[in-house]
């Protein structure tokens, strides 16, 4: 009998689980934060109206730096 734990589970969520989101429909600026708990990656979302820049970060203070550094 196997004991299902972690290490069995977040490989099989490969998908973005969103952390942080906020938007302004005055300004049309947007921001995410969200997290792959099977690639244990942050990846940080800015959209500006124009256009949209998005990176990943392993380091989760980084990606929370960033995340709070753009106004949206």
């Amino acid at each position: 009998m196997h004991t299902v734990t972690l290490d069995d589970v977040i490989p099989a969520m490969d998908k973005e689980i969103v952390l942080a989101s906020s938007c302004s429909a005055r300004t049309h600026k947007a921001k995410d934060l969200k997290f792959n708990p099977a690639q244990l990656k942050y990846r940080v979302r800015f959209y500006d109206g124009q256009s949209e820049t998005s990176n990943s970060y392993t380091d989760p203070l980084i990606a929370i730096e960033k995340y709070n550094s753009y106004d949206a």
